[in-house]
Formats: structure tokens, sequence, C-alpha cells
């Protein structure tokens, strides 16, 4: 039996571990058996999927480099591969693992790689600041990485140890007949325009930011009011560890916690328009290659301690009235961490961006105006055209089941 093992250490989020799992399934298919070491938090997941694991132990360096050495000694795995390196590197805090526990295994390690880590340089902006300890992390010593599209462009490879591949596939458009179902499922009338926003339970983990509080707080105001004003001609419905609604009522507000993929993907096929304010969501990529016109939310804006503005990648404008009695605020593309800078290269001369529209979170009536547009079908043309350009680019790359061991 051939093994490969999957490391994931992040525990508050998922979008790791899913694509941990479909790319451990659909090689699983060509005799490769994967082994997941994760979290506590993911092993019901785990167990939906059949698939194999071992549990790491938050708080005990001791146990979990046993771990490691058990499962070399148990299966020596082919393959080792992090979801991912950023997570990895940084998990000594949780679990007392370090990279060069990692040199149990005697089969090469690789990475996810979904930033092109490399091409950042990396300058890693985390709630306004550029995180020092970053520079000092390094790719090198990973034997492949892998670069799912779309969150990163399917061009080419630059070399041989980058390998590229669908995140997804056999992804389709949501027939009317699955619509009308979903709708009839959810309540909802064929007449409603439906707008779907979600948030994940790492997107509320900033509360150890004391200073930048008042800008989330600005930030969920602004969303908030974006949302209200279009729910007067439509239904929003919000997935996921979401605080939506907090800052504002919105009329008719529909809430649901954290969906399994089938159940979200029925919501998704249910809605007209998919607002984001994370670009690296794989929830998101798996909305928009599906066909449902997305909105993604950034702001490009920084306010600085001596109250001075900067617009970062386009004009100078006028500043929000919200961030007024904000004394710091900084740009984001991954709401609410950041990541403005860090993700410029991964979305420059992504095919996948163009897809969807873009928007300022301050510049709330824009922000209204472009949804009540896609959602009266101004944009429709124009993105399905995207979208089947950029799916034709997808299918030019090799499949999971044939990218062999990483």
């Amino acid at each position: 039996m051939t093994y490969a093992c999957y490391v994931v250490t992040s525990f508050w989020a998922y979008g790791e571990l899913q694509m941990a799992m479909d790319l451990a399934e659909r090689q699983r298919a060509v005799g490769i058996e994967p082994i997941l070491l994760i979290p506590p938090s993911h092993v019901e997941l785990a167990k939906a999927k059949g698939i194999r694991y071992e549990t790491l132990i938050p708080g005990s360096r001791k146990l979990n480099v046993m771990l490691l050495r058990d499962v070399q000694r148990r299966f020596r795995p082919s393959a080792v591969i992090l979801a991912d390196f950023l997570n990895y590197s940084f998990c000594e805090r949780h679990y007392g693992l370090q990279l060069d526990d990692l040199d149990v295994f005697e089969a090469p390690v690789s990475t996810f790689d979904i930033y092109d880590f490399e091409q950042t340089g990396g300058r890693v902006d985390t709630y306004g600041f550029y995180a020092k300890n970053m520079r000092d992390i390094s790719v090198d010593r990973y034997h492949h990485l892998l670069q799912p599209s779309p969150i990163v462009s399917p061009d080419p490879p630059r070399n041989k140890k980058i390998i590229k591949y669908p995140l997804f596939e056999n992804l389709h458009r949501a027939s009317a007949h699955d619509r009308d179902q979903a709708r009839q499922h959810l309540g909802l009338s064929p007449r409603d325009r439906v707008v779907l926003v979600t948030s994940a339970v790492w997107q509320q983990t900033h509360r150890s930011y004391v200073d930048v509080l008042p800008f989330i707080a600005a930030c969920r105001a602004a969303l908030d009011e974006i949302l209200a004003r279009v729910a007067r001609d439509a239904v929003i419905v919000s997935v996921g560890a979401s605080v939506v609604g907090e800052a504002r009522e919105i009329p008719g507000l529909r809430r649901y916690g954290p969906l399994p993929a089938d159940e979200f993907d029925r919501v998704a096929a249910a809605c007209d328009l998919y607002v984001s304010n994370n670009y690296i969501s794989t929830s998101m990529s798996r909305v928009v290659l599906k066909g449902v016109p997305t909105v993604l939310i950034q702001n490009s804006i920084a306010k600085h301690p001596d109250g001075g503005y900067t617009w970062f990648g386009r004009k100078d404008a006028a500043p929000p009235p919200l961030l007024e009695s904000v004394d710091r605020a900084y740009p984001f593309r991954m709401y609410p961490v950041g990541w403005h800078s860090f993700l410029r290269s991964v979305v420059g001369g992504n095919d996948f961006y163009r897809i969807m529209r873009h928007t300022e979170l301050f510049d709330i009536d824009g922000s209204v105006s472009l949804i009540e547009a896609v959602l009266r079908g101004d944009d429709a043309q124009r993105s399905e055209s995207a979208r089947q350009r950029y799916c034709t680019q997808l299918e030019q790359l090799p499949a999971a089941a044939e990218i062999g061991l990483p």
C-alpha cells in the first residue's frame, strides 16, 4: 500500500483541511491511501469522509513528536504534504512541533502553497503591519509546492518544483431545476432576489488585537449598511460564524451556521449573488466557478495614527465618515487580517480575479449600486464569458489524480 500523509495544523480554519481532503480523495482513486494528521476540531469531518486520521494533541510537544514517529513506523508514507507551510511554521505554540521534527519522515516533505510565496518576497501585511518573522520563512526545504488553481493563476509553472492542478473538478452551473429545488428547500420564492454572505470562524479571531477593534467595528458597520440597503429589494442569507446584522438591523436576514459542503452548495444554488470579503476563501472559489455572480469587497484605505490617509492602488477620495473616529485603519483583501500587499502577486495577472466584480467597503453608495446592478443582470454576460474562459484554462492543467505523489 502506498501512503501519503497530510499534516493539517490549523484548528480554526477549514479551507486547508478541505484542500487536503479533496486532493486525498482524488488521489485515493489511483491507489494512494491518505493519512491525515489533524487537530481534534477536524475529527468529525475526517470521519465523515472515511479518511484515516491521527489526532494532534494541543499543548503536548512530546506526544506529537511521538505521533510523527509512530506514523513513520507504521505507514512509512511515500509523501508528506503540509496543509499548509505557513500554518505549520507557527504551530509550535499550539502543538510544540518544529520544522526539524519533520525530519523523522523518510519521504520528501511537500506543501500546499496557495499564495505563490516566493513571488511575495515574504512581505506579509497583517493587521496593518509587516510581520518581520515572515522574512525568515522559506519554501526551499520543500520537495514540491502544490499550487491549486483558481487562487493561484493556472499559468504554466515557473519550474519543476511547482505542481499546479485544479482545486475543483467537474463543477457545473446549477440547473434551473436545482435552483428551484434549493429555493423550495429554503422557503424562498422564485421571484426573490437572494444575496449570500459568509464568514469563517477564524475571521472572528482578531479580538486579541485590541488596537484594531475600532476599525473592525467600522468594517462591520459598513458591511451591515450595504446589506441593509440591498435588503430593501433582496433577501440576505448569512452562512457561517457570522456577525452580520449586529451593527444594524438587516430586514429579513436569514442566518445559518457553518454548513457541510453539499448543503452549502444547495444554499449557493438558490442565490443570485455572492458577497465575499476574503479573496482566498475556498468557498468563494467554488461558488464563482459554479457560475454564481460574485462581488468581492476589499479595502484599499490606510489611516495612520497622525490622522493622515493613504489610498493604495486607487485615486485619493474624501475620507469615509465611518473612519473619522478610528485611529488606525489598514487595507485588506482577506478580512480582517489584511494581506492586501501580500496577495498582490496572486491577483495580478490572474483571470480568476477578473471573473468577479470588486468594490470598496467604505464606498457604501458605490457598493450598493454595484450589487444592485449585478442583481439586475447588468454584468451577467461579461462575468459568464470570463468564467468560461477561465474554466478552459483550468482544463489545461493535469487532474489531481494525474500529478502522482507530491
